[in-house]
């Protein structure tokens, strides 16, 4: 297993996870000139590697850097360019005003697909409105895969989530359209067995919803800032969120089988990780669920043991980091340096 991080300054850095648990640096690799804050996205092999430079285009590259393919998807003026890349790496979503499916052909470059999206996207949200004086923006906020590839999840800026079905030749049918009654989506992701779909918006809340149903199973509340990333366990059970608040806090998801919760579950929060310099951007679970890492403005990537972090005493952990520090530093008073023991 490796750890990857991208920093600001374009540069790509990996770590070997050792049998014993750590982690082991390895060269960095310069992947291409200054980044937007989308940074990278990757497949799970790790062989193919998109980042999006500021001036809209997506750079294509393998796991040394090399580039593979420069992509320049249609964006208009004033939109943002958002993209995603499939677990495999077979596919490449990428959305502005309009959302494209591109598919890797065998030379490893991508091309695009002929499935007209927009279209048949725009006759299913204008449906939600044709009461409505206001037009409903088509703008693309977000986009995710399932992990099976089975389904695209597109939100909008107005609020509205479309799902796809794609067929194993690669086509694409339109599902459902959810009008969440949302707007400015922020983060989008599937749980692994492809049966929830977990989103955020600038209330700085987080949704649930069943992908089945349509149906919203669960509210999440706490974060005080714009959640930057969301990423669910491998075995689904627990969310991990990233935000600008300097936090990360882990919850406890409920089954998709359970009764609607319309107002914040106050008993999911299982664990918030805090004493960050600055707003946590990304974080990603273990392959096995073990590990959560995080990556922070203040250039510091944390790995945490899950296991370990989910079920320890705050107060034990606290005094295991300063127990030496008690026992030995000269400036310490004599009456506190037993206050561990």
């Amino acid at each position: 297993e490796e750890l990857w991080s991208f920093s600001p300054g374009s540069q790509l850095y990996t770590w070997a996870r050792a049998a014993g648990g750590g982690f082991h640096p390895r060269p960095q690799k310069d992947i291409r000139s200054i980044v937007s804050h989308r940074g990278l996205d990757m497949s799970e092999d790790g062989n193919t590697v998109a980042t999006s430079i500021r001036s809209n285009k997506i750079d294509i590259t393998d796991a040394t850097g090399a580039l593979i393919q420069t992509l320049e998807p249609p964006i208009p003026g004033g939109e943002r360019l958002v993209y995603a890349l499939s677990p495999t790496g077979r596919f490449l979503a990428t959305g502005g005003a309009d959302v494209q499916v591109w598919e890797k052909t065998a030379t490893g470059q991508f091309a695009p697909s002929s499935h007209e999206m927009v279209g048949e996207m725009v006759g299913k949200i204008n449906s939600f409105s044709e009461a409505n004086a206001e037009p409903k923006s088509l703008a693309t906020a977000q986009l995710a895969w399932s992990f099976d590839e089975s389904l695209l999840a597109v939100a909008t800026q107005s609020g509205f989530i479309q799902l796809w079905q794609v067929n194993s030749e690669g086509g694409m049918s339109p599902m459902d359209a959810w009008d969440t009654q949302l707007e400015d989506i922020h983060q989008l992701t599937f749980s692994p067995d492809g049966r929830l779909l977990a989103f955020a918006d600038n209330t700085h809340d987080i949704q649930i919803w069943t992908v089945a149903e349509a149906r919203r199973v669960q509210t999440l509340a706490g974060h005080q800032s714009q959640i930057q990333d969301l990423a669910f366990r491998a075995d689904g059970q627990q969310l991990a969120s990233a935000s600008a608040d300097r936090t990360v806090k882990i919850w406890q998801v409920r089954e998709p089988d359970s009764a609607p919760e319309p107002e914040p579950d106050e008993t999911a929060l299982l664990r918030a990780l805090t004493g960050y310099q600055g707003k946590v951007e990304a974080l990603d679970f273990s392959p096995d669920g073990k590990l959560l890492a995080t990556g922070s403005i203040d250039r510091d990537v944390r790995v945490w043991q899950l296991d370990e972090l989910l079920v320890q005493d705050d107060l034990a952990y606290a005094c295991d980091q300063v127990r030496d520090y008690l026992h030995h530093h000269p400036h310490v008073a004599p009456e506190a340096r037993s206050l561990c023991d």
